[in-house]
């Protein structure tokens, strides 16, 4: 995607880059269990759509509490994935990578919420 035809407002928001990262590092990672694989899946889906929901919002307040619940559906993905891996039903390396940049993300959610 060319950076001059961005239109939206979260397409400024590097946190919004890496919601896309970590979707994608979700649909690639191997989780046996279905339900932590849908709960992962739906929630880093879910944190996306609401980092995109938040940067659209005008009031600063509306802004926090969707960024807010943002940061609350990557604590999710990355716990649906740690439970996984803690039933042996993924990999500790693809574990540790979706904690990494969940973690990253939450981070960046923590500033902007």
């Amino acid at each position: 995607m060319n950076h001059h035809d961005l239109s939206l407002p979260h397409h400024r928001l590097h946190v919004w880059e890496l919601s896309l990262s970590l979707i994608r590092l979700v649909h690639d990672v191997e989780i046996s269990d279905a339900e932590c694989r849908g709960e992962a899946r739906s929630a880093a889906k879910s944190c996306g759509r609401n980092i995109a929901e938040a940067a659209g919002r005008r009031s600063s307040a509306d802004k926090r509490r969707v960024f807010s619940i943002a940061r609350g559906e990557v604590g999710e993905c990355v716990a649906a994935v740690e439970m996984a891996r803690a039933i042996g039903a993924c990999a500790a390396g693809d574990a540790q990578a979706v904690v990494t940049l969940g973690s990253r993300i939450a981070a960046m959610l923590w500033r902007l919420g």
